[in-house]
């Protein structure tokens, strides 16, 4: 009875153990430490809203574009992919053609 007793107190003990350092492990997956930026400086949102007035409506305009999406690599490998991947374009004008 008394080694029945003790067992269960053992796997409780072990069960409760368990479950707080699960939890701690849980918190600490959420606990990040990012914050929201803007997208564009000031100076960037200036220059946005001058380029906006100019053009007409026949291009599209926008921000921040990754260069990737823009130009093609080629040659398919890591090396040149690496050269283009991180860089972005702050603005690019695109002429919009009407396609039917």
């Amino acid at each position: 009875m008394t080694f029945f007793l003790a067992f269960f107190v053992l796997v409780f003990f072990l069960v409760v153990l368990f479950s707080i350092n699960s939890s701690r492990k849980i918190e600490e997956r959420n606990s990040y430490n990012y914050s929201v930026v803007p997208l564009m400086t000031p100076a960037e949102i200036d220059f946005y809203n001058i380029l906006v007035k100019i053009i007409s409506d026949d291009f599209l305009l926008f921000s921040k574009t990754g260069l990737w999406a823009v130009i093609r690599n080629n040659e398919h490998d890591r090396k040149s992919w690496n050269k283009i991947s991180q860089k972005h374009l702050d603005f690019i004008i695109v002429f919009m053609m009407l396609r039917t």
